[in-house]
């Protein structure tokens, strides 16, 4: 019964895919098909709420993180520098900045980062 319920939920929410795609005039052949929607959606909701950890030096060839992850804010809290501080990443600015993301910290001292 659960089940049914999740598929019912899950068909739904790809029906208001299909009317929003429609309203914004996206064409039927760059829209994704029922599979991929669910596909889409599973990957989302495993991946939710985890800190994803890349590698260093070149970039994989591997798919990147889904749209609505990346910009969950999970894992990218900021943390204050006590040094002199780096350059700012923003594109453009050539300020420094003493704000570091927890993300790229190696610090043992914080449990979720372990």
């Amino acid at each position: 019964m659960i089940f049914h319920a999740s598929d019912l939920a899950v068909v739904q929410a790809y029906r208001e895919y299909q009317t929003d795609s429609a309203l914004l005039d996206i064409p039927k052949n760059e829209q994704l098909k029922l599979l991929q929607f669910r596909r889409q959606l599973a990957e989302s909701l495993v991946l939710r709420n985890k800190i994803i950890i890349g590698n260093k030096g070149r970039p994989s060839g591997s798919s990147p993180i889904p749209q609505d992850l990346a910009k969950d804010g999970v894992g990218h809290f900021p943390a204050h520098d006590k040094g002199l501080g780096t350059r700012c990443k923003m594109v453009g600015c050539k300020r420094g900045t003493r704000i570091k993301c927890m993300y790229k910290m190696q610090s043992s001292t914080l449990p979720y980062q372990r």
